[in-house]
């Protein structure tokens, strides 16, 4: 059961939402403003190490590139086939 938003939610989501419009005007003249330097900065240390990422067991050996293309070879070759279980 949802309860129906008072006049004063209204208001405010109204207000959230100028606001937000106002905040992503601020973030793109902070953007355009960034000297390759500073950008540069940002960004390493925005950057993550590839080791510390989770991998998943079935892409620990493979990107899967090689798996997707035997089903596209498959698909291709016999397309009545395969045509509804993807």
């Amino acid at each position: 059961m949802s309860v129906p938003p008072d006049d004063q939610t209204r208001a405010w989501v109204a207000a959230w939402k100028e606001r937000g419009k106002a905040l992503e005007e601020v973030r793109k003249q902070e953007l355009r403003a960034l000297t390759e330097e500073e950008a540069g900065r940002l960004f390493a240390k925005m950057a993550f190490d590839p080791g510390t990422m989770w991998i998943s067991p079935e892409r620990a050996e493979s990107a899967g590139f090689i798996e997707q293309q035997r089903i596209f070879m498959r698909s291709h070759e016999h397309p009545a086939r395969h045509r509804r279980r993807f």
